[in-house]
Parts: C-alpha cells; sequence; structure tokens
C-alpha cells in the first residue's frame, strides 16, 4: 500500500486502505509502548500488563479483517506494505534495531495470536535490545527457541547493507593461461572514457566543510522525519469524504495512541500542533458533516482519561528537569482538554514526588476548576489533604470571575483547614472579602476569629473600623474571651481612624471604685490602651497613654502596662 496510490483511488477503496492502514499504525504504536513500558517496569506490574492488553486488543481489531500482519525490517524503520508505521529515534532503538541487527527481514502475526505468545515476544525484544558481545544467543535464535506458533518471520545471516560486492573470480588464486585472460578481456564491460586517478588533484575527491554540513543536515531531517503529519493529511482527505460513525471511531482511536505515544515520549510541543490540525479539521468541516465538526471535541475528551494521562508517570524525572519551555507546552495541552480532565489529575498528584511538577499540575487543575461547573467543595474532598492548601492558594490567584464567591462556599466547609486557607485566598485577592467575613465572626472558631482579625489589621479601613465598633458595643458584656477581645481591638487599633481616638480614651480613664481599689480587670480598659499603643504617634495618643500610666488608679495603670506589653507581640502576617 502506497499513500500516492490511495490518493488516486475511489473514496470506497481509500476509506478500506485507510481503515487497515491505521489499524496497523495503531496497533504499532501500542506495541512500541508496551515494549517501552516492559523495559521500564517488571512484566507483572499492572503498567506492563495494561499495555499489553492494550496491544492484543489493537492486535484483534486488525485481525477482525484479516488472517496475518506483516511487517518488515528496515534500519531504524518498520513498514507495512511499503509505508512507514514506525521510525525508531536515534537516542532510543526500541524496536528495529535488534531486529535489525539480527538480520531478521520480517516477522508476521498470524491470527490466533493468543496474549502469551504476545508477551513472550516483548520479553524476547526487552532482552535483546542492546548489543552484548557476551551473549550467548541472539534474537532470531531466542524467537526460534521459542516457538511461537503464530509468529513467522524471515532471518538473513549476512547483511552487507551499502558494502560493495566483491567478485571473487577477479582474484587471482593461481595461474592462469593467456586464453583465459583474452576471454575475460572480452566479457569485461567498456567505458566511453578512461580516468586515470593518478593524474587528478590531490584532494578532487574530497567534501568541503559546507558539503559535508549539507549532507550531516539533509541525513539528521531524514533520521528525524515524522511520518505522522503526512498521515494527518491523508487523514483529512478521507474524513471529509466520509459519513459513516466507523470511520470516524476508526480515526480516533488511531489519534488517541498517536498521543499516548507522543505523552510517553514527553513530546509536548507536537502534541500541541497535533491538536491544532484536529481542531483546524472540525472548525473548516462542512455543515452537513457533523462527525467532523464534534471530531475534535470527541477526541480531547478520549485524551482526558486515566488510560492515556497516567503515561506521563513514566518521564515525572524528566519532565521536573525539562526546559520551562517544555513544561509551559505540557501546561497548555492540559489546559485544551476539557475540565473534566480534573477527575484524572487530582490522583495523579500523590504520585509524582516532584514539587516543580506538582505546581504546574495544581495550577492547571485550578485553572480548570474555575472555568468548569464543578463543584469546589467536592474537589477539595476528593484531594489529597497534602495538596488542598496549595490549590486553594493558587486557585485563589488563577481562577475565573466566579472564584471569589467559590471561596466564599469554601468558608462553609466542616474542616477549619480549609476554612482557614480560603480565608487566605479571599484575603490576597481583595481586603473587602474579608470585611464581608466578618459577620459570621461570632459563631467560629477561635482560629478563624483570630484570623479574621488578623485581616482586618492590614490596612487603614473606614468600613472595618465601623463592624468592630458595632461589634464590641453590642457585644460588650456578651463576649467573655479575654483573648478574642484583645483581638478586636488589636485590629481596631491598626484599622481605624483618629475619630476613634476620643472613645477609646473614654474606655481606658474611665474612673470607677474598682479601678480605684485596683479590682478591675477589664478587657475592654485593656483592650482600648493597645489599641491606642498601635496607632499613629503622630496622632497624638501618647498624651493619653501618658495619662493612663501616671494615674492615681491602680486599675487604669494596670491597663497601660497589658496594653503595651499586648503592643509589642509580633503579630504574624496570615
Amino acid at each position: 500500500m502506497q499513500m500516492t496510490k490511495t490518493l488516486d483511488a475511489s473514496p470506497t477503496e481509500r476509506s478500506q486502505t485507510a481503515k487497515e492502514f491505521l489499524a496497523v499504525k495503531s496497533f504499532v504504536a501500542a506495541f512500541v509502548l508496551a515494549l517501552k513500558n516492559y523495559a521500564l517496569y517488571p512484566e507483572n506490574h499492572s503498567i506492563s500488563q495494561k499495555s499489553l492488553s492494550t496491544a492484543k486488543e489493537c492486535l484483534d481489531q486488525y485481525f477482525a479483517g484479516h488472517e496475518l500482519l506483516r511487517l518488515n525490517i528496515e534500519e531504524g524503520k518498520l513498514l507495512f506494505q511499503e509505508e512507514i508505521v514506525h521510525q525508531d529515534k536515534p537516542d532510543e532503538p526500541f524496536l528495529t534495531t535488534p531486529l535489525f541487527r539480527d538480520g531478521i527481514q520480517w516477522f508476521e502475526f498470524r491470527e490466533g495470536m493468543d496474549i502469551g505468545e504476545l508477551n513472550t515476544f516483548l520479553n524476547l525484544l526487552t532482552k535483546h535490545r542492546s548489543f552484548r558481545e557476551e551473549a550467548e544467543d541472539d534474537l532470531s535464535t531466542a524467537l526460534w527457541e521459542a516457538d511461537l506458533p503464530h509468529l513467522n518471520y524471515k532471518v538473513d545471516d549476512a547483511i552487507w547493507m551499502g558494502e560493495p560486492i566483491v567478485e571473487f573470480s577477479n582474484l587471482k588464486a593461481s595461474p592462469i593461461s593467456k586464453e583465459q585472460t583474452e576471454e575475460r578481456t572480452l566479457e569485461s564491460p567498456t567505458f566511453a572514457g578512461k580516468v586515470n586517478l593518478s593524474e587528478t588533484e590531490e584532494g578532487s575527491f574530497k567534501l568541503n566543510f559546507t558539503e559535508e554540513n549539507k549532507i550531516k543536515a539533509m541525513i539528521h531531517e531524514e533520521e528525524s522525519r515524522n511520518c505522522t503529519r503526512d498521515c494527518l493529511d491523508v487523514l483529512a482527505l478521507i474524513l471529509r469524504e466520509q459519513q459513516s460513525s466507523e470511520d470516524y471511531l476508526t480515526v480516533t482511536d488511531f489519534l488517541v495512541g498517536e498521543v499516548q505515544y507522543a505523552l510517553s515520549q514527553a513530546e509536548f510541543n507536537y502534541i500541541l500542533s497535533f491538536l491544532e490540525s484536529i481542531e483546524n479539521l472540525s472548525q473548516t468541516a462542512p455543515p452537513d458533516n457533523p462527525s467532523l465538526q464534534n471530531l475534535s471535541a470527541n477526541f480531547r475528551q478520549r485524551i482526558s482519561t486515566p488510560e492515556i494521562l497516567n503515561v506521563l508517570e513514566q518521564v515525572w524525572s524528566h519532565i521536573n528537569t525539562a526546559t520551562d519551555a517544555l513544561m509551559n507546552a505540557l501546561s497548555k495541552f492540559l489546559l485544551m482538554l476539557p475540565p473534566e480532565v480534573i477527575d484524572t489529575l487530582i490522583p495523579m498528584l500523590p504520585r509524582m514526588k516532584h514539587p516543580r511538577v506538582e505546581n504546574m499540575f495544581i495550577e492547571v487543575i485550578a485553572i480548570h476548576a474555575g472555568a468548569g461547573r464543578i463543584s469546589i467543595t467536592e474537589l477539595v474532598d476528593t484531594m489529597d489533604e497534602r495538596f488542598v492548601q496549595r490549590f486553594i492558594a493558587t486557585f485563589g490567584v488563577v481562577g475565573a470571575h466566579n472564584t471569589t464567591q467559590l471561596l466564599f462556599d469554601l468558608t462553609k466547609h466542616t474542616s477549619t483547614k480549609v476554612r482557614e486557607y480560603a480565608i487566605h485566598a479571599l484575603a490576597e485577592r481583595d481586603y473587602e472579602n474579608i470585611c464581608k467575613l466578618f459577620s459570621r465572626i461570632e459563631n467560629e472558631q477561635p482560629a478563624i476569629q483570630r484570623l479574621i482579625c488578623k485581616y482586618l489589621g492590614q490596612q487603614r479601613s473606614s468600613t472595618a473600623e465601623r463592624l468592630l465598633l458595632a461589634y464590641l458595643e453590642k457585644k460588650r458584656h456578651k463576649i467573655t474571651n479575654r483573648e478574642h477581645l484583645l483581638d478586636c481591638y488589636r485590629a481596631l487599633g491598626r484599622c481605624a481612624g483618629p475619630q476613634t481616638i476620643p472613645l477609646l480614651q473614654k474606655i481606658l480613664l474611665q474612673r470607677d471604685w474598682k479601678s480605684l481599689l485596683g479590682l478591675s480587670m477589664d478587657p475592654h480598659r485593656q483592650g482600648a490602651a493597645l489599641s491606642l499603643f498601635l496607632m499613629p504617634k503622630e496622632w497624638n495618643t501618647r498624651s493619653i497613654l501618658n495619662s493612663a500610666a501616671q494615674s492615681f488608679f491602680p486599675g487604669i495603670r494596670r491597663a497601660y502596662r497589658i496594653g503595651q506589653k499586648e503592643s509589642r507581640k509580633v503579630v504574624r502576617r496570615a
């Protein structure tokens, strides 16, 4: 099968030919991925077994309409009917190198091959993937000993590949007669002209530096050529003419395999262009072809599953040390997927063990959570608690227009820690969010009360001042928690304006018989002193505090000392 011939065929013939090619390409991609997993994990590992099952399923799909599958082997390439279906990378000769090295020209799978035979073949390829001089046997010998009933192959014991053919009859092993010499002379080809090599200039057959670089560039281009782009062009032509949902399912299966393989190779830039090509194909689809119009959306949904994205676990360490450009490419790819991909990404977090990768994934999850119609509470409940704080903080920064409301929802969460994280994120977004939360302060846990007060004291605000004064006046005789009262006055001293000073002065210097006898332990008096200590000196608060320090009433002097002590405490910023 050649692609040029495919283009000249009728639409029906092209459809059948493309289906056959896609089935082969899909199997080869699954087989190569399984071979890589066998090299990384033990045979009985879940990842190895899963990739083995996937390869077997792809092979069975091909056998649904065929009896055998023959793949020809060239150096670095695997061909099906003269068409390249796999090309090894120079630095990763996983598949074709051991086959080509040991003289195997082709191999074919026959209908009836079971998963055990496929497993044996993968094990043998894994064992012989690298050359070892001390090895007792080669791959062809190992295949002969395995005697797999549904696997045939052809071995060429001597591959000369580009070596000049030596005519041994021209070698003089013994003296020859004059007649033999004349006979050979008559049989020898004649040339129109002769070149006397001794007369040529020295170095005339040498390449200069520019020519060598051009040849090297041509070789590199040929070795690194990606055939998938050509295949996509043909797929586009076929898809535009098809209406069968079965055809689109076949193509989607093939494309999913391409993405899975590219992910296992950390080829994220390629995947981005891949998705863009499919999106363009869907956007330019004719109105009477809804299957093509929905191809991109359906495809992105398919590759959002754990079955596809879990292959990233094979390249965590590579991603962790990758360039920012490659990391950004992976991030963009994940953001192109539907928000439901969150259900796949969250369970992957505990298995990463690389903070740089974790942070990127958390950011992707946060962006998806803000863009999709997802319950933020349920999302947090499914996440490992080690990542909840980072997620909520990131969500507060990168979230969409409804982020604030979703964070307010989290302030009602049953977990005190989650509520704390949500308050942190709300404060980072907008100071006014804390003012809106203040109405809940009375019925909250002490840790949440303390946190709200800390954030209220982050800046001067007439709104915060009004809320605190109203709260302290209304609950003057009901608040019994001294620490909470002092937190409120501490926040008041940091957020209130100079108009509050007369009220604080009255509370601090008010004289009564308890303060005269030294029996007064009023936390409001102590809180007023604390607020005055935290206000700017240019507001002339020092004269009021000096009056308290020199007061004849022991209770007032005690309030001054406590206020001074509390004001010196370093309040850690939340």
